[in-house]
């Protein structure tokens, strides 16, 4: 559970198994060879800083099949909400987990099209189905913004 203290969406808490995570570590506080994240980060093209040294850092998520008019919205929203984007993108072999049966675009079509979508900073392939504390740090997420309650009940699972 996300809990924002205003629809500013400055600052917020996270609630994961009922329990009531710290706010993200600075980068330089982490070990960097600790987490697998950063190497897990392209920047879009004309991106010349990375997540963890960004200003205000935005994280949103998704499978981003056919990229459709509500995709290109709610990334730009999730975008003017701060002066970095970063978009995960699941891969297939999640998607297959979460949903069964087979992917209707590979990753590499998907991920490619979220790195040249104009509101897009930068990409993180792979990204887990549910956020964690390390993801949160190590890139220096500040905000995260979701287009659905439910992501299995969006996406069509049980």
């Amino acid at each position: 559970v996300i809990a924002f203290e205003s629809r500013a969406c400055e600052s917020f808490a996270i609630r994961v198994n009922g329990e009531l995570l710290l706010p993200p570590l600075p980068v330089s506080e982490l070990d960097a060879n600790h987490s697998p994240w950063p190497k897990q980060v392209e920047l879009a093209e004309g991106t010349v800083e990375f997540p963890w040294d960004a200003r205000e850092v935005v994280y949103i998520d998704g499978a981003w099949n056919f990229l459709h008019a509500g995709h290109q919205g709610i990334l730009k929203q999730a975008r003017a909400r701060g002066c970095h984007l970063l978009v995960g993108v699941h891969s297939d072999e999640t998607l297959r987990e979460v949903f069964g049966g087979k992917c209707h675009e590979s990753f590499e079509t998907r991920f490619g099209r979220i790195l040249q979508n104009r509101h897009v900073s930068s990409a993180l392939k792979d990204a887990p189905w549910t956020l964690t504390a390390d993801l949160l740090a190590s890139l220096r997420i500040q905000k995260v913004v979701t287009g659905s309650v439910s992501k299995l009940k969006d996406g069509g699972g049980k």
